[in-house]
C-alpha cells in the first residue's frame, strides 16, 4: 500500500504532468534575488489622482524566508511604483509581491496588509497574480490563478508624484542624517523568480477579464483602456539588448545588471509554455475564500465530470474525500474543526485530469 507521503507526491507529479501537455519551451527573464531589477519611468503611464488601475503578471517563484526575517511579509517585490524624492520611504505608492509564505501582500499609498493574502504561491510553479484598484483605493480585488483571493481597503494612490516603477525590487529612500538635504536610495527586497506577460490599464478589470486576459498566455494585444504590456520575452525580439519592451505606448524599461554570456543576455531562460488554452481547469473552478476560517466553497464547470474531492494535511495525510459529484457543480466544506494551517485541496475528473490548490485555514 503507497503511503500517504508517497501519495502526495505521485499527485503532484501527475498534476505537473497535467499541465506540461503540449507545452513547448520559450523564453522569460529570470531575476536572481540579488541585484537584478528593471527601472521604467512611470510618468509616462500618464496616471492622474482620480485614475483606476488594474495590473497582472504572470510569475514563478520558490522563494522562501523564515518568518523571524524582517522582510517575511513584505520581500520579494515583483512590481512597485514610487516617488523617488520622497522624503519618508514607506511612501511606495504600490508595491505587490510575494512573501515568505508564498502569499500575497499588497501596499498602496501608505496603507498595507501586515500580512499575507493566502498562502504557497511559493511552489515554483507559475501562477497568475492580478490586482484591480478603484481610484479611492476602496474594494481593490487581488486575484490569483483567475481566483478573487482577497478584497480590502487602501488609501487612494497619489499618481502625481509617482515617477518611478520597478519589476523586481522597490526603492527605500530618505533624507542623508548628515545633513538633511541629499537623498539616500536603497535598492532593496529584491524578487527571486521568473516573470511573463506583465499588463497595466487605466480601468477596473473585472475577475471574467483577468480570465480572458489568462488565455493570451501572457503575449500582448490591443486592448482598451491598456497602458502598457511587457511580454518579457526578449528572445523573440534581440536577446541582447537590455531593454524590456512596452508592445503598447513603447514606455520601455532597462534592464538592471545586464550581462552578456558571448550573444546570450544572463536574464534570459528557457521555461514552459504556459499552454493556458491547454492546461488550466483552474480558470473554471473557484475555490475559497482563501484564507477560510468557516465553510471552503469549491465550485466548477466545464472540466469534466468531477468524481473526486479529497483534502490532504500539508504533510500528505489524506483528511476527508467527498465523492459521488457527478451530478455536481458545487461543494461547501465545514472547516470549523480544521486546526490552523495549509491544507491541499484536490479535484479528480473522470479523464484523469487533477487540480489541487493549498488552503490557508486561520
Amino acid at each position: 500500500m503507497i503511503n500517504y507521503s508517497v501519495r502526495i507526491l505521485l499527485l503532484i507529479c501527475l498534476f505537473t504532468l497535467t499541465i506540461k501537455i503540449g507545452a513547448q519551451e520559450t523564453q522569460c527573464l529570470d531575476f536572481d534575488g540579488i541585484d537584478d531589477y528593471v527601472e521604467i519611468n512611470a510618468k509616462n503611464f500618464n496616471l492622474k489622482n482620480g485614475d483606476d488601475f488594474s495590473f497582472e503578471v504572470w510569475f514563478k517563484t520558490n522563494e522562501v524566508l523564515a518568518e523571524d526575517n524582517e522582510d517575511f511579509v513584505k520581500g520579494n517585490v515583483i512590481f512597485a511604483i514610487q516617488d523617488s524624492l520622497a522624503k519618508v520611504a514607506e511612501e511606495h505608492m504600490l508595491r505587490v509581491g510575494i512573501g515568505g509564505d508564498g502569499g500575497v501582500y499588497l501596499e498602496l499609498g501608505f496603507s498595507g496588509s501586515e500580512d499575507t493574502y493566502s498562502a504557497g504561491f511559493n511552489d515554483g510553479e507559475w501562477h497568475h497574480l492580478a490586482i484591480s484598484i478603484p481610484a479611492n483605493g476602496n474594494q481593490t480585488q487581488i486575484y490569483v490563478d483567475g481566483d478573487k483571493i482577497a478584497t480590502d481597503n487602501f488609501d487612494p494612490i497619489n499618481w502625481v508624484d509617482a515617477d518611478l516603477a520597478y519589476f523586481g525590487q522597490e526603492l527605500d529612500n530618505n533624507f542623508s542624517l548628515l545633513d538633511s538635504t541629499h537623498l539616500v536610495f536603497k535598492y532593496t527586497d529584491f524578487f527571486k523568480g521568473r516573470l511573463v506577460g506583465a499588463k497595466l490599464w487605466k480601468s477596473i478589470r473585472s475577475e471574467y477579464d483577468f480570465r480572458q486576459s489568462m488565455q493570451t498566455d501572457g503575449l500582448c494585444g490591443e486592448e482598451s483602456d491598456m497602458l502598457a504590456c511587457y511580454s518579457f520575452r526578449q528572445a523573440i525580439f534581440e536577446n541582447y539588448e537590455d531593454v524590456l519592451l512596452d508592445e503598447v505606448n513603447g514606455n520601455n524599461g532597462k534592464l538592471i545588471n545586464f550581462a552578456l554570456d558571448g550573444l546570450k543576455s544572463n536574464w534570459i531562460v528557457e521555461d514552459i509554455n504556459l499552454d493556458i488554452g491547454d492546461l488550466n481547469i483552474s480558470t473554471k473552478i473557484a475555490i475559497g475564500p482563501n484564507p477560510t476560517s468557516d465553510f471552503l466553497n469549491i465550485k466548477w464547470s466545464n472540466v469534466g465530470d468531477i468524481n473526486a474531492i479529497n483534502i490532504y494535511s500539508i504533510e500528505g495525510r489524506k483528511l476527508a474525500d467527498y465523492n459521488n459529484l457527478i451530478f455536481s457543480s458545487e461543494l461547501a466544506i465545514d472547516t470549523h474543526n480544521w486546526n490552523a494551517g495549509i491544507y491541499i485541496v484536490e479535484l479528480s475528473n473522470s479523464s484523469g485530469d487533477y487540480f489541487s490548490r493549498k488552503i490557508l485555514k486561520k
